[in-house]
């Protein structure tokens, strides 16, 4: 296997350049008199559940589709929290944990409230791409502790027949292709995932208890690469909470197996 030239601090890099202002949307407003009648109409027309309010042409607060009933929207107004706020400049991947115990984060340019970012913006491109690399990475972590725990390929042991024959039989067609690879470089993310599992000085590491909850954890973080691989809703059949969860234990895994 050729010698790994990225790492996490590397990625970070790259994708610090990638901030608040590329992934979010221009916060919509109305001025803080407008009838609420008229608000709650519009934003049930462009689907929005919060819009800002604003005094003077600058928005100074917001207000919630569900609260409006009649009346002046100031009646409704809801002040800006600082742990509500982030600036336009914060990384995308500390937006993304931003996003865990919240539903939406507003957007200062300046001083000035500019733009929102609710979770469903973490399905954008830049965040896809982020998180793909973060789990190639992992995956090219996984495949050099193997590499160097198991030469000549003895970590088959630990994978069944079927899984072996079909890591030779794609090994082959890349082969016919003149690529540069060995057998190691075929399996699955879940066959390296499950040879990894079996390595002592791994589990204390990460001081495993209980190696199925730590095998669960792959899981879902394979059930995340595979959604972003093939453009699926990341959110499908999960909670956005249980997404930022599995992203942060993938950025914990990769920097303990990066020291490994």
């Amino acid at each position: 296997m050729k010698q790994l030239k990225s790492n996490l601090t590397d990625l970070r890099k790259i994708f610090d350049n990638i901030r608040a202002l590329h992934i979010c949307e221009i916060f919509q407003s109305h001025p803080l008199d407008t009838d609420s009648k008229i608000v709650k109409e519009d934003m049930e027309k462009k689907d929005f559940d919060v819009m800002g309010l604003r005094e003077n042409g600058i928005i100074c607060g917001y207000i919630n589709r569900c609260d409006l009933i009649n009346g002046p929207c100031n009646k409704y107004k809801i002040e800006f929290k600082l742990t509500d706020l982030t600036s336009d400049s914060t990384p995308i991947i500390d937006c993304i944990s931003l996003l865990k115990e919240k539903k939406r984060i507003f957007v200062l340019q300046k001083n000035r409230v500019y733009g929102i970012i609710t979770r469903g913006d973490l399905q954008k491109a830049p965040v896809r791409m982020l998180l793909f690399g973060l789990i190639t990475l992992l995956e090219m972590q996984m495949q050099r502790i193997i590499n160097n725990e198991f030469p000549n390929n003895s970590w088959k042991k630990y994978l069944k027949k079927i899984r072996i024959d079909k890591a030779e039989n794609i090994l082959k067609l890349r082969k016919q292709r003149s690529e540069d690879i060995g057998l190691l470089d075929c399996l699955q993310f879940c066959d390296k995932s499950n040879i990894i599992n079996k390595i002592d000085k791994i589990k204390k590491i990460f001081e495993i208890e209980n190696i199925k909850e730590y095998s669960k954890i792959l899981g879902r973080i394979e059930q995340l690469r595979d959604k972003i691989a093939h453009s699926q809703d990341i959110v499908l059949e999960t909670t956005w909470p249980n997404i930022i969860t599995s992203i942060e234990n993938l950025q914990n895994i990769l920097f303990i197996l990066e020291s490994f």
